[in-house]
């Protein structure tokens, strides 16, 4: 995302005042972007503010505070108060704050060699889809491609609305998250292949899930109330949720741990005849393969 102050536009024709490249089709090769050209320039985000237009030629846009944003259909199309420029290759949108990009970035030892990509960020409900890769092979050794591709994507949202984020493959265990954008609040939801227990930091300090729902037999839905870094994760289902705010960057780390809901029903009587709680306990350590201790 890029932000303009007080920037004048001066005998600036409607036909020249943007124009936002598409990814080409020749970066879908090994050496670059693999299955798919890269989607970077598919996610740009230009915010202008307090923006001025001299001169007897202007756009037909005069707006103070405006932005222009990707070509991305199944994006741009539904963000609120948009409209497409065919000659900009662009949309223009005047919904100032709530425009804004997701960042987000692999940090396991193995991030520029093992693909996730496709990912695919959706909101059902107002029908956005958005498919990315990861970024282009950065380095060369010696006559070839080095085939290193960092696992960092970019996102382009509406900050008010929730997302859920899928990885084609199995998602990396360590990641940084970080809604970029001037207003909003955001629940991120990313579903995980199998089950797991993750930790959720901002500024290097731990955030506690949501408390427990017995009701439920689940975490308290997210609410927003606490802000950045509220999460929860929802087991079964193995979806992790949380809360982003503007410029707030969280980190999630796996925890080596085990989490389990069970649910028994028998009579106290039968419970303590069958050795009480001394057997329950023993053969609970010997299903999940623990010392009794």
């Amino acid at each position: 995302m890029h932000r303009f102050f007080e920037t004048t536009f001066d005998e600036v024709h409607e036909d020249a005042f943007a124009y936002l490249m598409a990814p080409p089709e020749k970066w879908n090769n090994l050496e670059d972007c693999i299955s798919f050209p890269c989607t970077a320039p598919s996610n740009v985000v230009l915010d202008f503010q307090t923006t001025t237009f001299t001169g007897d030629v202007t756009p037909s846009t005069r707006d103070s505070d405006f932005q222009v944003i990707s070509n991305n259909v199944g994006a741009a199309d539904s963000f609120d108060k948009c409209v497409e420029k065919e000659s900009w290759n662009s949309w223009l949108c005047t919904n100032r704050g709530n425009i804004g990009v997701l960042f987000f970035r692999a940090l396991d030892e193995d991030e520029e060699d093992r693909s996730v990509a496709p990912v695919y960020m959706t909101d059902d409900e107002s029908g956005y889809a958005n498919k990315m890769n990861s970024f282009m092979d950065h380095m060369w050794d010696g006559f070839y491609a080095g085939q290193k591709h960092r696992s960092q994507f970019q996102s382009m949202m509406q900050t008010d609305r929730n997302y859920t984020i899928e990885y084609t493959s199995t998602p990396f265990d360590n990641m940084i998250y970080e809604m970029r954008s001037e207003e909003g609040l955001s629940k991120i939801s990313v579903k995980y292949w199998t089950a797991g227990v993750y930790a959720i930091y901002m500024d290097g300090e731990k955030m506690e899930s949501t408390p427990w729902d017995k009701a439920a037999g689940a975490n308290a839905e997210l609410t927003g109330v606490r802000g950045c870094g509220e999460n929860r994760y929802i087991g079964g289902d193995n979806i992790l949720e949380f809360m982003l705010t503007p410029y707030c960057r969280i980190e999630i780390k796996p925890v080596d741990a085990i989490v389990s809901n069970v649910r028994m029903e028998w009579t106290m009587d039968e419970f303590y005849s069958s050795g009480g709680t001394t057997s329950f306990i023993d053969r609970v350590s010997s299903a999940l393969g623990i010392h009794a201790s």
